[in-house]
């Protein structure tokens, strides 16, 4: 499942187009609902864009994105480490980490091809301030995702889909699965294009069997981006890509073992009912 969630980010951090101006800070929140609808975990991130990049952060990972030039990099803050490299390096030195859950070389390609039906829906709704207009996605007829896509609103001034995409459909290879597949065969569907190209995807939910991973943006301005917020920290050191995601990994169970330690609020006790006055 955390394969899946960087996956997800790494696949749907944007979807606009243009020669780059100023900058935009989006802040969104990250969730999962079970079948019921229940809510089982949120998270928040926020992502800065400016000149055909993006910086993401979600509080505990880094990642910087160059689709201009092919790049990429990874900065685990807590460690001060870092990795970076083309997208053909990460996906060499991704399935270096567990060949079973990667797509080889040329897998992907020999994956069966699923069939895209994109549906627009009457309904629209306001996120974050933008008016966004739903779509209902289908893969090889299954719910995969709905989408809130809102009117472009000059954010496409600052990022080429052309390049954006083509580094996607590399990333969508790091996690062997019918998901990744999908989201391989959704990049390649003009109608997805098209409207990935006219607006920006203000809401996502993605069918997980009966679960929903989703995400939604709750603030979006545009503002002046510092050449720094897309640099290395000189203080960073690097790591290999399989060091970086063990320590993560680490940090995530360290953190979930100490949850597990702490105890439960102690229940209080009902007041005691008065008597009634004589």
């Amino acid at each position: 499942m955390r394969g899946l969630k960087r996956a997800a980010a790494l696949i749907f951090v944007l979807a606009a187009s243009g020669t780059a101006r100023a900058g935009w800070e989006i802040d969104q929140k990250n969730y999962n609902l079970r079948a019921s609808g229940q809510e089982v975990g949120r998270t928040t991130s926020r992502l800065l864009v400016s000149k055909d990049r993006v910086r993401l952060s979600d509080g505990r990972m880094i990642t910087l994105f160059d689709y201009k030039n092919d790049r990429l990099a990874l900065l685990l803050p807590s460690k001060k480490i870092y990795w970076q490299g083309t997208s053909d390096e990460y996906l060499r030195a991704v399935r270096g980490v567990n060949r079973k859950a990667r797509f080889g070389a040329g897998e992907m390609e020999k994956a069966p091809k699923f069939a895209v039906k994109i549906e627009a829906k009457p309904e629209t709704v306001e996120i974050a301030g933008k008016v966004a207009k739903k779509y209902s996605i289908q893969v090889d007829g299954y719910p995969f995702q709905d989408l809130w896509v809102a009117d472009s609103f000059g954010i496409e001034k600052d990022l080429d889909v052309e390049r954006f995409q083509a580094m996607q459909l590399k990333l969508a290879q790091s996690v062997r699965s019918n998901y990744a597949v999908a989201l391989t065969a959704l990049q390649k569907d003009p109608v997805y294009l098209q409207i990935s190209r006219a607006g920006y995807p203000m809401r996502i939910n993605s069918y997980l069997g009966e679960a929903i991973m989703g995400s939604e943006v709750v603030r979006v301005v545009p503002r002046e981006v510092p050449e720094s917020e897309f640099a290395v920290p000189k203080d960073y050191r690097v790591a290999t890509l399989p060091q970086l995601m063990d320590a993560q990994v680490a940090e995530i169970d360290a953190e979930a073992a100490a949850k597990r330690q702490t105890p439960a609020p102690a229940a209080k006790k009902p007041a005691p009912k008065k008597k009634p006055a004589n």
